[in-house]
């Protein structure tokens, strides 16, 4: 009967160490269960805030692209703005050219215009003071 009794004993002590341990590997697998759940949920989120990231530097990367577009046409646009303007300052280049040389050809014709008025001018003098040496001439030779 004692040792009936003893082994009941140790069948009890074994019982409750394999329910303590039963307890404690609850409480284990509770605690790893938790704390992976934590770890999934922050995943969640970093996985989140990565795919926000990468949407925002898509975004700002289209952003960019366009300007560099919209860049690109504007400098296209000055070149041709600029080529215009040499052009057209060129063109009047050459006709302020053309104008001075029509000025210098109208001074030149101006200036002969000039000396063969002043020559008529005195071949009309030196006539009429011949006309003039005539008349008297004339007139003294009659009396």
């Amino acid at each position: 009967h004692r040792q009936l009794a003893q082994e009941v004993t140790e069948a009890q002590q074994l019982h409750a160490a394999a329910a303590s341990a039963e307890a404690a590997a609850t409480a284990a697998v509770g605690e790893t269960q938790r704390n992976a759940d934590e770890r999934h949920l922050q995943l969640e989120q970093e996985i989140a805030e990565a795919q926000s990231k990468h949407t925002t530097a898509a975004e700002a990367e289209t952003a960019a692209q366009e300007r560099h577009r919209q860049l690109a046409q504007e400098v296209t646009e000055a070149k041709q703005l600029h080529a215009a303007a040499t052009s057209a300052e060129a063109s009047a280049t050459a006709e302020v050219g053309e104008s001075q040389r029509k000025a210098d050809e109208l001074r030149q014709d101006l200036a002969t215009a000039e000396e063969h008025h002043r020559k008529a001018q005195e071949a009309e003098l030196a006539a009429h003071g011949l006309a003039q040496d005539r008349h008297l001439s004339n007139e003294a030779l009659m009396q």
